[in-house]
């Protein structure tokens, strides 16, 4: 968490004390931090909370650690693990799915065995 945050949370909680509202706050904060301040949408949250008698300046703990790798280093990896399954169990296929976001899943399916004249599946 960067020292710029803490104080300007601290900085909201004295407004709060001081009985000042939220735009208010929020307008002090741009004047005093310029482009580090806290967004509008932070402000009001934080005037919110302290309005409501939190005390705490400091981040709620979270559950889970924290994720630490990148989906550019893991594709790759998944990749090769994908191909050397194929390998070992030929009796599957792979569709990758692109989704909006730029995310990609590997669908693995398992592959029909064919009749000889290789026109349909043999179910």
């Amino acid at each position: 968490m960067e020292k710029r945050n803490l104080e300007q949370r601290s900085a909201i909680k004295f407004c709060v004390k001081l009985n000042e509202n939220a735009t208010e706050s929020y307008e002090k904060l741009k004047r005093a931090y310029g482009e580090h301040a806290l967004s509008r949408t932070r402000v009001f949250r934080w005037y919110k909370a302290f309005l409501g008698g939190r005390e705490s300046v400091e981040d709620e703990p979270r559950s889970g650690r924290p994720c630490t790798s990148k989906t550019s280093h893991v594709r790759p990896v998944v990749r090769v693990c994908i191909s050397l399954y194929l390998k070992a169990v030929p009796s599957y296929t792979v569709n990758y799915t692109h989704t909006h976001n730029g995310s990609q899943y590997a669908a693995i399916t398992p592959t029909l065995p064919m009749s000889p004249d290789m026109t349909e599946p043999l179910l």
